[in-house]
């Protein structure tokens, strides 16, 4: 008398059959979902550099927009000193209008760490006033400094 019939060999390989179904499964949806996360990973990093291009640019705008302004204030002073200059030898004196830059205090974003690294943007490129004047004490606080003929020296 065998210990195993064939009625329960039948019932071992029935089993051992779905075990090795169960593992297919198994392994299809792993690969499955290890393709998603790769695919979801390449998403993330494109993403990233898009959003690093987009954070340059914007870098550049606002320095353009910086530049443009103090362009407008220079013109719109140069052009009130002509048309008035009249009137100030007479003793009225007129203020030139001028464009003020807009306060960056505010985030721009509900993300802080985001929020962060614009505000290191803004200060990087517009924190000085870039085009006006920063004065000795600032421009030697920048190590900025300056030749005998009056080239200007920037800190290596």
């Amino acid at each position: 008398m065998p210990w195993i019939t064939k009625t329960h060999l039948a019932l071992l390989a029935e089993i051992d059959n779905r075990n090795q179904q169960a593992l297919d499964r198994e392994r299809f949806v792993n690969e499955q979902l290890r393709t998603r996360a790769e695919e979801a990973e390449r998403a993330l990093a494109a993403a990233r550099e898009a959003q690093a291009v987009l954070e340059r640019q914007n870098a550049i705008a606002q320095s353009n927009a910086e530049w443009l302004r103090h362009q407008v204030n220079l013109l719109t002073q140069e052009r009130t000193d002509r048309v008035f200059l009249e009137m100030q030898r007479q003793g009225v004196s007129l203020d030139a209008p001028t464009i003020e830059a807009v306060p960056r205090d505010r985030p721009v974003r509900d993300d802080p760490e985001a929020a962060a690294r614009s505000q290191r943007i803004v200060e990087a490129t517009t924190g000085a006033a870039m085009f006006e004047d920063m004065g000795d004490e600032a421009a030697a606080a920048h190590g900025v400094n300056w030749e005998r003929d009056g080239q200007v020296m920037h800190k290596e």
